[in-house]
């Protein structure tokens, strides 16, 4: 019995040091690198920066995501806003796939996750274009 309680205990103390937020690593890098122009609701910035939260065009354009966010996109490639978005070539294969499946999570729903090996792929096959 002795046993059973310290298990608990032991149990609880642990599951209250982690989180079990999902998609929690892709949020932080939104929050550090994409909220400050798109915003914490993905609402967009007026005409400055697009809004987030078109699932079609993201589920069209779900190969070169990941090659925006490592290479930015000039304004001549913009679709919506007024203002580029820069490159953000210190972000890891890792925390790009983190971010777009929080936003998947959040907006899109995409029928499935991001992939490590997917993003890898994509950012592979890059035109280079900004």
């Amino acid at each position: 019995m002795k046993v059973i309680k310290f298990s608990i205990i032991i149990i609880s103390i642990i599951s209250c040091t982690f989180s079990t937020e999902t998609y929690k690593e892709g949020k932080l890098v939104y929050e550090n690198y994409c909220s400050g122009c798109h915003g914490i609701q993905m609402d967009g910035l007026k005409d400055l920066y697009p809004p987030l939260k078109d699932v079609n065009w993201y589920e069209q354009n779900r190969n070169q995501m990941p090659c925006w966010l490592k290479n930015g996109i000039t304004l001549k490639n913009l679709r919506l806003g007024k203002q580029e978005m820069p490159a953000h070539t210190e972000l890891s294969s890792i925390q790009i796939c983190n971010v777009l499946n929080y936003l998947n999570s959040i907006n899109w729903k995409l029928k499935s996750p991001f992939t490590l090996e997917e993003i890898n792929l994509n950012l592979k096959n890059c035109s280079n274009q900004k």
